[in-house]
């Protein structure tokens, strides 16, 4: 229920969270207080009474403004009964219909104060859209970077259940997600190992020589993986990651232990273009 009451200028209370606009907009508030001056008269501004009787202002901070700088006492205003949150719904949307046009700014704080007054998850875009009245496209630019923690949260919780031997039903159960969730997280993983790519093997017979960049006659025969890529970098990247592989032999690859402990001096030879791959 809504009551128009003319309220004393100084009987009522600014809350720093109940101003949703990055800025005071002075050159507004000045042009307002000389419309005042010339007999102009205003929308009422909304201001919540709360319980314990205290006025919060939470709509009208540029007309309350220049009310102030043209020297008048009371003000037309449309009171309602609530708390402070209740105000601070009502705030955070009041701009999105009338007043100057919204900013970057002004959008950007009020998901700030809505987030830190939990009246929205950081990462509920469809909340956040229908509390500030903004597009879904802002909803979703705001929600983004929460929504990207929340998601590494979740596969690294995802990855370290799956590291212990719990089954994707399981993991699913507990982390109150669907099994596709479970394989998606275990799929992008996978897809950041080169060593996990689409891999075959052949027999090279030439060298692996100790800083030497060209190769001796002969050297040991030795099983090395062979990438769909014909890449430097991509080798290079999977020899990075054999590398610093804690067991080299745990790897899924009957020779990877002796291969790894070529892999320095294979860098350097491989830098020199030397790819191994098929003719085909």
């Amino acid at each position: 229920m809504t009551t128009a009451k003319r309220l004393p200028v100084d009987s009522i209370t600014l809350d720093a969270e109940l101003q949703p606009r990055d800025v005071i907009d002075s050159a507004l508030v000045a042009e307002y207080a000389g419309a005042l001056n010339e007999g102009a008269t205003f929308p009422p501004i909304s201001v919540f009474r709360t319980p314990e009787g205290e006025l919060l202002l939470a709509d009208g901070y540029h007309r309350l403004s220049a009310h102030t700088e043209a020297g008048r006492d009371h003000i037309d205003a449309d009171v309602r009964k609530g708390g402070r949150v209740d105000a601070l719904r009502y705030s955070l949307c009041a701009n999105a219909t009338h007043g100057s046009r919204r900013s970057p700014g002004d959008i950007k704080r009020s998901y700030a104060i809505a987030v830190a007054n939990e009246i929205v998850a950081a990462g509920d875009s469809r909340a956040v859209a229908a509390t500030l009245q903004c597009s879904r496209r802002w909803a979703e630019r705001l929600t983004q970077p929460a929504r990207e923690e929340a998601r590494e949260a979740r596969d690294t919780a995802i990855l370290a259940a799956k590291a212990k031997g719990e089954s994707n039903r399981a993991i699913a159960r507990r982390l109150d997600i669907d099994e596709g969730t479970v394989r998606g997280a275990e799929k992008t993983n996978n897809a950041q190992i080169p060593q996990q790519l689409s891999v075959t093997t052949r027999t090279y017979e030439g060298p692996m020589p100790r800083m030497m960049t060209e190769p001796p006659k002969s050297m040991k025969p030795f099983q090395i993986p062979r990438f769909e890529t014909r890449k430097v970098a991509d080798l290079i990247n999977m020899l990075n990651y054999f590398a610093n592989a804690p067991d080299p032999s745990a790897l899924p690859h009957q020779n990877l232990k002796e291969f790894a402990g070529h892999i320095r001096d294979a860098k350097a030879w491989l830098t020199n273009a030397l790819v191994l791959v098929d003719e085909d």
